[in-house]
């Protein structure tokens, strides 16, 4: 090497580059998890085709899923360490796992969790869950099952069911557990201070004025925007989900106004169907509250029936088109109920409309009495 060679510039050495992890995306992710979930209990979720990467896919109301773990990046955890959807998931335990009627979809398009039971067992692995007795688990049991187990044991089976699952409890655990179908949770006290810890969870998830995620009309009321608010301070939650609806509801009132005022310029007609439609949600709240005031329920019962006289609820959600049968249901009214439920005509609304029959129609042969 020469004297000077060192003052010769050298090639400058590129540094590797840095593998990094691919994020998956959310397809990936939904197969992922789908793949994941044991065969065995695959019946107790809807069908696979009904998960999809956004809600209401191909629709105006299509909003993209954000998993559980893309959430977690966002979101604050409790003094425990559990996020939004894991303390949810509490407050359902005890008809988890594997429920009768599947797991809801939200789960997946609200709160990211496709493979629910994974979800309890890490629940469970960490002590917020676990496994409800065969004597806490004897409510599963229906009348006869409750009976023909009393024979079995040679006790009496005559009473109501509340005394027939009393006069079980005296039998010894490991005689009952193999009579229980189906394990379901409970709260450990860890997980019950959990959620006394975070009510406003259970709470936001069916709150007044709740709105859909990444709502473009406006700001967003929900689970995840107030949980964000709270930062983890949930001492005034109240307070915080009352500012946050007033905040919504103002603006989505004022934009109403607005839209209003422009079509009855271009289509008086048509501002004077919405005007009707907004004058009837408001008779339809104060006799929902009337009800919950004074507990008549034929009084609202006769104003439903009035409201489907009139032709009024076909512009309404589908809540307001069951109520009506709801009621009569609760009554007992299954003739009433069946014709209720034949003036929904909505073709989205068929298949709910055939399970109301089908719940209907075995009501009415429970009641019927035994020749």
């Amino acid at each position: 090497m020469g004297l000077f060679d060192f003052l010769k510039k050298k090639p400058v050495q590129q540094a590797e580059p840095i593998a990094t992890e691919k994020e998956e995306t959310v397809e990936e992710i939904l197969a992922r998890e789908t793949a994941a979930i044991p065969p065995k209990e695959r019946q107790f979720y809807q069908r696979e085709s009904y998960y999809t990467a956004a809600s209401y896919p191909g629709s105006g109301m299509g909003r993209p899923v954000v998993p559980f773990e893309t959430r977690k990046k966002t979101a604050f955890p409790s003094k425990n360490g559990l996020y939004p959807a894991e303390i949810l998931l509490l407050s359902y335990c005890s008809g988890y796992p594997n429920p009768g009627n599947g797991y809801p979809g939200f789960w997946w398009f609200e709160y990211g969790i496709r493979d629910v039971g994974a979800a309890l067992r890490s629940l469970e692995s960490r002590g917020f869950l676990r496994w409800a007795t065969a004597k806490e688990s004897l409510d599963q049991l229906r009348v006869p099952q409750l009976k023909e187990a009393l024979a079995s044991f040679g006790l009496p089976v005559s009473g109501k069911r509340a005394e027939l699952v009393e006069r079980l409890q005296w039998v010894e655990e490991a005689r009952l557990a193999p009579l229980i179908p189906q394990p379901k949770y409970r709260l450990t006290p860890l997980g019950e201070q959990e959620l006394d810890e975070n009510e406003y969870v259970p709470y936001m998830h069916s709150a007044r004025g709740k709105t859909t995620e990444n709502d473009r009309f406006g700001p967003t009321f929900n689970l995840w925007t107030v949980n964000r608010q709270l930062a983890g301070d949930t001492e005034h939650w109240k307070e915080v989900v009352e500012q946050q609806r007033a905040k919504v509801e103002a603006h989505y009132k004022q934009n109403h106004e607005r839209f209003l005022q422009q079509l009855q310029k271009t289509d008086p007609a048509q501002a004077a169907e919405f005007i009707a439609q907004d004058k009837l949600l408001a008779q339809i709240q104060q006799a929902e509250k009337q009800y919950i005031d004074t507990g008549d329920v034929e009084a609202l019962i006769a104003f439903w029936e009035d409201v489907w006289a009139k032709g009024s609820v076909t512009s309404f959600s589908s809540h307001w088109h069951f109520r009506l049968a709801d009621l009569y249901i609760q009554q007992k009214r299954y003739p009433e109920a069946e014709a209720a439920l034949e003036k929904i005509k909505e073709p989205s609304y068929q298949e709910r409309v055939q399970s109301y029959r089908q719940r209907v129609e075995k009501l009415k042969t429970k009641k019927r009495p035994r020749t």
